[in-house]
């Protein structure tokens, strides 16, 4: 058996709706704001910092398509062993949800 670890962020709840500051996610109280590039920074100290972390969930706001998008790819890139789950996207808008956050590739059939 292998030991992982795996974190539920909960974006929706860090993400910062004051329309003076839009599209920031507030980490560890208000000192700490980042943009989507900045979150993503975050979250690769951490897995780069504590390297059995294999999965994160629900790192970005539900309607923040291309930061979801943004961390697949650096994560596929970069963290391999780190999976990520989008439970929070599926909560309302099933399959037409998945298509927003999904790169789809045309491939011949033959």
């Amino acid at each position: 058996k292998v030991f992982q670890i795996g974190f539920n962020c909960d974006a929706d709840n860090s993400f910062n709706k004051d329309p003076k500051d839009p599209g920031k996610y507030e980490q560890e109280g208000q000192k700490a704001q980042f943009d989507e590039a900045g979150m993503i920074e975050y979250y690769c100290k951490i897995f780069t910092d504590h390297p059995l972390i294999s999965y994160i969930e629900d790192a970005f706001a539900q309607f923040d398509f291309s930061a979801h998008r943004n961390l697949r790819e650096k994560i596929h890139n970069e963290f391999p062993h780190v999976n990520m789950g989008l439970k929070q996207l599926f909560s309302r808008g099933g399959l037409k949800r998945l298509k927003q956050v999904t790169d789809f590739a045309e491939v011949d059939a033959k």
